[in-house]
């Protein structure tokens, strides 16, 4: 035995092998199954493979013999005995086949036994199957299994209606389960019933995502939400199981486990959450969506469409990009082009109201679509440019020289669209 208290087993031919008759095969499963879900006090990990075999044992405290049976359908029962002591030993090639039956004991000095479990392996050519077996001590058969911990097979995420959902209770030993468990999940969720898992020690309780239900960490109700519905949930010497949960958002608890968030509503927006700003150069449009949105559509400026109302004007976008808070998003023009109507957006334009086309594939976190279409801004919170450019100063210039105004240049307070004035000078005086 190594300093980890480990035994290898190399295979090797010519082992101490002694068969079993049917009968007595027979009598030590029915001796030993009902052993098989008792609480653990040690581990046997077995690693079988079809052209070498290596099993790795760790005997609990007072075992001095430790004595493996393998069986199967078309074998003859193999047994094989040796010191817990032994820093190595050998057991018998085991026969390619159908499914592999291992039946471990752990004996004392005197002979009794202690510890006994009882596991499968399927064993095929060139294959190798590992077994973890529970070396369980036959004076627990009065300890009740109990909760250890409940989680799910998902770590974090968003989940919309339709999705499917595991929930994992597990329990300190293996059970055996009859009729129908249920767990009452929180947030008017309701009760979930028990799938699977019976003669493991992890129950699986399906939640499908239904119509109309959100919360934002999903859990159970309470410590008592486990209930049994009719059926039982016991281990192999029929006790009953404690069905006590940790406290939801406690230790151990499946809302301490994962964070996981029920979406069943569509991203939308608000008329008046459209915010116009032509005060600034290039001119903005932010767009505040009710809730988070994934980046990967909403960012895609190709595939938003601003126009005046009417559709006159498609403005050209240079960019779209997704805030910090995930739900608003903020579109920019390009550099205004003073001869381009489409690069900046004029005050009465903006008074008239924008129309906003936000991408078809935009989601939110848990992929609800968008389903909003094109929006008509209100304008109740636009940042609107209401101050008239003024005249700061005026020059004339003579450029030829011949005592004759050639050029009148004006200076304005902010910038001018030059379209305004070209073809227009007998609006000037």
């Amino acid at each position: 035995m190594n300093k980890n208290g480990y035994i290898f087993i190399f295979l090797c031919v010519g082992v101490f092998i002694v068969g079993l008759s049917g009968c007595l095969f027979d009598k030590a499963v029915e001796d030993i199954a009902h052993q098989e879900v008792l609480k653990q006090y040690g581990s046997i990990a077995v690693n079988l493979k079809f052209d070498h075999k290596k099993i790795a044992l760790k005997a609990p405290d007072g075992v001095e013999t430790i004595r493996l049976v393998v069986s199967g359908l078309d074998m003859v029962p193999m047994t094989s005995e040796f010191s817990a002591s032994l820093e190595e030993g050998v057991v018998d090639e085991i026969p390619v086949g159908n499914t592999r039956m291992i039946i471990a004991t752990g004996l004392d000095s005197s002979g009794l036994i202690l510890y006994q479990s009882i596991s499968y392996a399927d064993v095929t050519p060139n294959t190798q199957s590992i077994v973890d077996i529970d070396l369980l001590s036959i004076s627990s058969l009065t300890i009740p299994p109990e909760v250890v911990s409940v989680t799910a097979n998902f770590p974090d995420g968003f989940f919309k209606a339709e999705s499917i959902i595991d929930i994992i209770i597990e329990f300190s030993q293996v059970v055996d389960v009859t009729g129908i468990p249920q767990l009452d999940l929180a947030d008017s969720i309701g009760k979930i019933d028990f799938v699977s898992g019976s003669g493991t020690k992890e129950l699986i309780f399906q939640y499908t995502v239904g119509a109309g239900q959100n919360c934002t960490d999903l859990d159970y109700v309470g410590s008592g939400s486990l209930t049994l519905n009719g059926g039982t949930i016991q281990n192999g010497g029929e006790v009953n199981a404690l069905l006590t949960l940790s406290e939801p958002g406690t230790a151990g608890s499946l809302g301490d486990a994962v964070n996981i968030v029920i979406d069943t509503i569509a991203p939308f927006l608000n008329v008046d959450d459209i915010i116009v700003n032509n005060t600034v150069l290039p001119n903005t449009i932010t767009v505040i969506f009710s809730e988070k949105i994934d980046s990967a559509a909403a960012e895609v400026v190709g595939n938003w469409l601003l126009e005046s109302n009417g559709g006159d004007n498609n403005y050209l976008l240079n960019s779209a990009v997704l805030g910090a808070d995930g739900k608003t998003v903020t579109l920019t023009l390009v550099i205004p082009d003073s001869t381009n109507f489409n690069t900046f957006i004029y005050s009465d334009a903006v008074l008239e109201h924008m129309q906003l086309t936000p991408p078809t594939d935009i989601t939110d976190l848990a992929q609800n679509l968008y389903i909003g279409g094109q929006m008509i801004e209100a304008g109740a919170t636009h940042i609107l440019d209401t101050t008239a450019p003024t005249v700061v100063t005026v020059h004339t210039l003579d450029d030829d020289e011949n005592g004759v105004i050639d050029t009148i240049e004006i200076e304005f307070s902010e910038a001018v669209c030059d379209n305004r004035f070209s073809g227009n000078q007998g609006d000037w005086s």
